[in-house]
């Protein structure tokens, strides 16, 4: 909470100067500890995550974007702009020719944003690492791009939905919970990623709680014996869906596989920092908490 506050301090100490000159310039330091000044609306927008599109067009900035990654599926839109190459390896070139006045991206292609610096195009690290953070993301960008209102009501919605989720499993038994990102050779997801705080958020309580990273490979023995009563998957994954995958051997006594509680979700609402993971989050409560015919 003291992180959010200090965070929202700054924007408004900024915003006020900023009104004072009109709106812009604007000074905001990202998460890579850059002070980067903006000095008009960009006009020309580059992201290079799926989720600061995702957060870009989700507060009317869409018409801003001149070009995404390979990977920027989301909205519709997004796919009908110009791509940059990959997630971690964008291409320098293709982002220099869109002559962009601001450049979003991630922890994953910092090196990237300090190139383009270099060059004299600025750029924004954004990298919530929590659905919290994340919220605080939208606003952030929101203020970088000019779009302060639209992402101020974007993030008060979302929070007064994760309150109603706080609400629908209030005193509710938390079951056991396991989210299945492969199955040869399993991968779980574990503590410090999106998927593991959105379980929380929704509750549940993840069984690799005590995995050593976000994304780890587990022991197929430990979930035996952790017996989750719910399991998760994403939709797709590579060649196809995990939840399509014969089931390793011991595990068709789970709790989760006997009373058929075996279920896929979208990867991308989950596991990606955007404005969706609040559905994924409502998703989730149900599947855990929602009455028989409620679950999906």
């Amino acid at each position: 909470m003291m992180k959010r506050f200090l965070v929202l301090l700054t924007l408004l100490v900024l915003a006020t100067g900023a009104a004072a000159q009109g709106g812009f310039p604007r000074e905001i330091v990202d998460d890579a500890g850059r002070k980067v000044l903006i000095p008009q609306a960009p006009g020309r927008i580059v992201s290079l995550a799926p989720s600061n599109t995702e957060i870009l067009f989700a507060i009317g900035a869409g018409d801003q974007v001149v070009g995404v990654t390979d990977y920027c599926n989301y909205p519709q839109e997004a796919q009908e702009k110009d791509k940059v190459g990959g997630f971690s390896d964008p291409n320098l070139e293709a982002i220099v020719a869109l002559a962009p006045d601001l450049v979003l991206g991630t922890n994953f292609n910092d090196g990237v944003i300090e190139d383009l610096a270099q060059l004299g195009i600025r750029g924004l690290v954004i990298s919530p690492g929590t659905v919290e953070e994340v919220l605080t993301a939208i606003e952030r960008v929101g203020y970088a791009v000019g779009r302060d209102g639209e992402a101020g009501a974007l993030a008060e919605n979302l929070r007064e939905r994760l309150l109603a989720v706080e609400e629908y499993i209030a005193g509710k038994e938390r079951p056991r919970v396991l989210y299945q990102v492969w199955h040869d050779p399993l991968m779980v997801a574990g503590p410090g990623s999106f998927v593991d705080n959105a379980i929380t958020l929704a509750g549940g309580d993840n069984i690799a709680w005590d995995a050593a990273r976000g994304y780890p490979r587990f022991s197929s023995e430990v979930v035996v014996l952790r017996d989750p009563e719910v399991i998760l998957s994403p939709k797709t994954h590579g060649s196809g869906a995990v939840a399509d995958a014969p089931l390793p051997p011991g595990w068709e006594d789970l709790t989760a596989v006997k009373e058929g509680r075996v279920y896929s979700i979208d990867a991308d609402m989950i596991a990606r920092a955007g404005p969706r993971i609040v559905a994924a989050i409502e998703e989730v409560a149900r599947i855990l908490h929602g009455e028989k015919g409620e679950d999906k």
